[in-house]
């Protein structure tokens, strides 16, 4: 009893200890800010101060509609109006299923308690801090009401997109104040609250939209939906106002720090990322960065929008990310998740492909049209400035023909180009279909994507890549704090051998030629570069990748909104990979690349060996193989099975006159013609024609079929010498 009697008195005590500390919640002020700054990785150059937004706009418990109050008590906190800012039976409940999953899958943490978490004590997960953050929650219950409470979570949390506050995140998303929102409006706003990139409806709508019909169902469980208004929410479309404002503009990169500033609150919570003065040393170099906004300012008077985005080869890192035209003053990062078809862009991976199953830059292929039936359609290419006929696989790679890369990925299978794509760094959907070779992916990937995966080719097929996450790295080093030894935080990174090098820097030898004399002439910098092309259907998007051994660049020209046809933006004529982009890469690159020493790529070229094939199958072509060619392959990686399908009907009898009779055989087994034909012996006067072909029948040069045997007279001595 004493010691029951104790503990009770010993948490009121905590409790009441707790009131002072709530001073800063009482004036509106969630804690005392210690300013930040995100810096460029020269350590000098700000890119952004961290601080909380001075201009948030605060709602008063009293201007909480239900439909929010509904939304977050449902999705959040059920049991919000009945336990005193630590629910017990939420803490057990949670605690089951995460032992029944056998890892941490639900939390048990109360609205109150998340509000003192963001702001007051932060996100660590000691056993202190959250001891800290239960007594601080009860002793707010009992000064605070319940919508007050509510008022102040909503009021102090992050919604992405640089949105803080549920007052400004409803204007930014949806241009209407909380007063007007809609259940749909409502939930998705909730679904925000645990995860506010991740769920971004700019950036993610799929995500978002998943997260909004979760708290919408949440909603109906609870009854605050009834059957009817869930039906309509649930069917209703996410409609966003056209372009979510988004601030600092006077910023060098301000997509780039909306990114870094989003890795920091997804790891120290809104208070800290913003408040306890982090020094957050990135990986972006500032000269290169202006260079890039310079080089993509003409895409605005031509009523386009682009992106650029560079990436060091050799160490995995955002050296520039930039957006231009309409694209640079919208919280929408186009650069790092702009979702765009790539087209031709996409070729390399299947060229990769191509090189692994052991093709070579001068193996034959076929540039004529290509018309397949598979599972679920036909797959019909055409090449719209005509047709080579027999070329190389490197030409065909120079002038992006698609009928040859429809051919490569019937040949080879279009998982083998999927696999090298995620090998080199992409990680957006690919479904395994043909038109995938041509760059029809679900979604299509981002400009940081491919930047990305052709730093692997650049690399010889090394890709470094971040240990969380997987993508390229953008902070160097966060520092939190006086003693840095002790706060300091750095992304890591992982680089390995994910493509063969021979095979790597067979594409770079061969995406060189673009340059050279392909489609991609309008990139040329004098320098060793290499890089492709990519116009999509309809030209809505326009690319151009490419790379030195010291940078990846990729560069993006099209409409931000997605799917608008460029058919005259480029002096009157349509848009393509090899015109606006490549001009903008030329000149990103050219600047980039001044008064330095010229790199070389210093490639390693594998052993090839050469064998007579099918053209059509690509396995070896036996004697009797109609249209047989000679190949180069990579040593290895020669094919060892038979074509089938190629054999001739006829071909012409070999010329036995004058070969020994063992000479005359050996010929004819060789060239696979049947044995067994009839030899007759004639005397001969002349020593040297003694035991030599005098005739044959047919005679050499005549139409014979597998099966037919040819007669021999073979000269005898009459004297039997």
């Amino acid at each position: 009893m004493y010691g029951a009697l104790f503990a009770v008195g010993a948490w009121a005590g905590l409790v009441s200890s707790a009131f002072p500390q709530l001073d800063d919640l009482e004036a509106r002020a969630e804690v005392r800010q210690v300013p930040g700054a995100i810096y460029a990785r020269d350590g000098k150059t700000v890119l952004r101060r961290l601080r909380a937004p001075e201009s948030r706009t605060y709602i008063e418990e009293s201007d909480l509609p239900d439909v929010l109050v509904d939304a977050a008590v449902a999705a959040e906190d059920r049991r919000f109006f009945e336990h005193n800012g630590v629910d017990v039976r939420g803490i057990a409940r949670a605690a089951l299923v995460d032992v029944r999953a056998g890892a941490a899958k639900q939390g048990g943490s109360t609205i109150t308690q998340q509000l003192v978490k963001n702001a007051y004590v932060g996100p660590d997960r000691s056993i202190g801090r959250k001891t800290r953050e239960a007594v601080l929650a009860v002793a707010l219950e009992t000064r605070w009401s319940k919508r007050r409470i509510l008022a102040a979570y909503l009021n102090t949390a992050y919604y992405g997109s640089g949105l803080y506050g549920i007052a400004d995140a409803a204007r930014g998303y949806f241009d209407v104040p909380i007063a007007k929102l809609s259940p749909a409006q409502a939930a998705m706003l909730t679904g925000l609250l645990t995860a506010p990139e991740r769920n971004n409806p700019v950036t993610n709508p799929a995500g978002a939209r998943a997260e909004r019909d979760r708290v919408l169902g949440s909603m109906r469980e609870t009854g605050a939906l009834d059957a009817a208004r869930f039906a309509r929410a649930e069917a209703s479309a996410i409609t966003l106002r056209k372009s979510p404002a988004r601030k600092g503009r006077g910023e060098i990169a301000p997509q780039f720090a909306d990114a870094v500033a989003s890795i920091l609150i997804e790891r120290y919570g809104v208070r800290r990322a913003l408040g306890s003065g982090l020094k957050v040393t990135t990986t972006l170099d500032a000269t290169l960065q202006a260079e890039a906004n310079r080089a993509l300012v003409p895409v605005r008077a031509l009523g386009l929008d682009a992106a650029l985005v560079a990436i060091d080869p050799t160490t995995g890192e955002v050296r520039a990310m930039a957006n231009g035209g309409g694209a640079r003053t919208t919280a929408f990062n186009v650069a790092l998740d702009g979702r765009r078809q790539p087209g031709s862009a996409f070729k390399p991976f299947m060229l990769a492909a191509a090189y692994d199953n052991g093709l070579t830059p001068k193996s034959p292929v076929l540039s004529a049209p290509f018309d397949k039936a598979y599972d679920g359609g036909r797959f019909r290419v055409n090449n719209g400035g005509g047709y080579a006929g027999k070329t190389t696989l490197e030409r065909a790679t120079w002038q992006s023909d698609n009928t040859v890369y429809a051919r490569l990925q019937e040949r080879f299978g279009i998982q083998s180009a999927i696999d090298i794509a995620r090998a080199a760094g992409i990680r957006s959907d690919i479904d395994a279909v043909p038109a995938a070779v041509l760059g029809a992916l679900p979604e299509g990937t981002t400009p940081t994507e491919l930047a990305h995966a052709y730093a692997t080719f650049a690399a010889h097929g090394k890709r470094t890549s971040l240990v969380q996450g997987g993508g390229p790295r953008m902070v160097g080093r966060v520092v939190e704090g006086a003693d840095a030894g002790e706060h300091t935080w750095r992304p890591t990174s992982v680089r390995r051998e994910t493509i063969p090098r021979g095979e790597a820097d067979l594409v770079t030898a061969t995406l060189r030629g673009v340059i050279r004399t392909g489609t991609g002439q309008g990139a040329s910098i004098g320098r060793p570069a290499a890089g492709k092309t990519g116009t999509t259907e309809d030209y809505r998007d326009a690319w151009f990748v490419g790379y030195t051994p010291n940078l990846a660049v990729a560069v993006w020209v099209g409409h931000a909104e997605g799917g608008v046809p460029m058919r005259t933006e480029n002096g009157g004529g349509p848009v393509t990979g090899g015109s606006i982009p490549a001009s903008i890469w030329r000149s990103f690159m050219t600047e980039m690349v001044e008064g330095t020493p010229v790199a070389q790529f210093n490639l390693e070229t594998p052993k090839f060996v050469t064998a007579r094939i099918d053209p059509d199958s690509g396995l070896l072509a036996g004697v009797w193989c109609e249209g047989a060619e000679t190949a180069t392959f990579i040593q290895g990686k020669e094919p060892t099975e038979n074509a089938t399908d190629c054999a001739a009907t006829t071909r012409p009898a070999p010329d036995l006159v004058g070969l020994s009779l063992n000479e005359a055989r050996g010929v004819l087994a060789d060239g696979e013609f049947a044995p067994g034909g009839d030899v007759e012996e004639r005397f001969v006067t002349q020593p040297l024609r003694i035991g030599t072909v005098l005739s044959q029948e047919p005679p050499a040069g005549t139409e014979i079929a597998r099966a037919d045997t040819i007669a021999l007279v073979v000269g005898a001595d009459p004297f039997g010498r």
